[in-house]
């Protein structure tokens, strides 16, 4: 994760349609894409998961979070002493 937000595509040239001009203090030209922490694959958005501390596609966010889940549900059935 970037501790700015996160990460997208840059280019000093509009390299595709959704490239838009982008300017700040220290950094001009052509914002596109973000990109996933996680697939590092380019996405129209991206939602930050606290507990991962990352900013994931929608794709990866609905793994990581029935990941989450097999392990909650994993760890309430243990306490329960099934399966």
């Amino acid at each position: 994760m970037w501790a700015a937000g996160p990460l997208r595509q840059f280019g000093e040239r509009q390299a595709g349609g959704h490239y838009v001009a982008y300017s700040s203090p220290f950094l001009k030209g052509y914002a596109g894409s973000y990109v996933c922490d996680r697939c590092l694959r380019p996405c129209a958005g991206v939602y930050y998961l606290r507990e991962l501390k990352n900013w994931l596609c929608g794709d990866c966010r609905k793994q990581a979070k029935r990941a989450a889940n097999r392990v909650a549900s994993d760890t309430r059935d243990s306490r329960r002493g099934g399966g």
